[in-house]
């Protein structure tokens, strides 16, 4: 870094001298291939990788919110969570609409047992992205860690709408059924789950990480 500043100061003593030289910009923003390196260590699941090369461009370039919330979601995804924080709290200082970075963070906080500030941020995630199943599905399990159960049924029903073939969506809406009472209705709604993926393949009902998405 000092070599930098050095070499910086030395050129604008010597440009004045110089006919007809040019001042240069640094460049604003990581060059495409540098964000497309991002994409493909995280396609990959090297999510130390992504942690490297995001910290580096992090430093070159503070204020470039697309490298944060890569950076944050390689922790989430080591489970260093709350490095994660951290990292996506940067992210959506700079990118306040960006439905990925609520999403994570609504999962965070509901690990947390920080339900209220969950619920919040997953409302801005399906808010910005209506058409998100898993933002509905995340926002419908941390309504009904709060016991609003019809409510939470709700968001189920439009995750499932959405996409009928999560079986997370399901499951959770057979929970929230069953709460309810309405038994035939939640059984149906578990043999649905099983179908779609049997439990065999250690069917996961909590809350989803978002990943990637929005990567591109």
């Amino acid at each position: 870094m000092k070599r930098t500043q050095q070499g910086t100061e030395d050129n604008q003593e010597q440009s004045p001298n110089i006919l007809g030289s040019v001042a240069t910009h640094p460049p604003s923003k990581p060059s495409r291939e540098e964000i497309e390196q991002l994409v493909t260590l995280m396609r990959q699941g090297c999510y130390a990788g992504v942690e490297t090369h995001a910290r580096k461009i992090t430093e070159r370039f503070p204020n470039f919110g697309y490298a944060w919330k890569m950076l944050g979601t390689s922790f989430l995804l080591q489970g260093r969570n709350e490095e994660a924080l951290a990292s996506l709290y940067k992210a959506v200082s700079l990118l306040p609409t960006d439905p990925d970075l609520h999403c994570n963070l609504g999962l965070i906080f509901y690990e947390l047992a920080c339900l209220e500030t969950a619920e919040n941020h997953c409302r801005l995630a399906v808010k910005f992205r209506p058409n998100d199943a898993i933002g509905h599905n995340n926002l419908g399990n941390i309504l009904q860690a709060q016991g609003h159960i019809g409510e939470a049924e709700s968001c189920f029903r439009r995750a499932i709408d959405i996409n009928p073939d999560v079986a997370e969506a399901h499951y959770n809406l057979g929970y929230a059924l069953q709460m309810l009472g309405r038994l035939d209705e939640a059984g149906n709604c578990y043999l649905r789950a099983i179908e779609i993926r049997p439990a065999s393949d250690n069917l996961n009902s909590g809350l989803f990480s978002t990943g990637g998405h929005g990567w591109q």
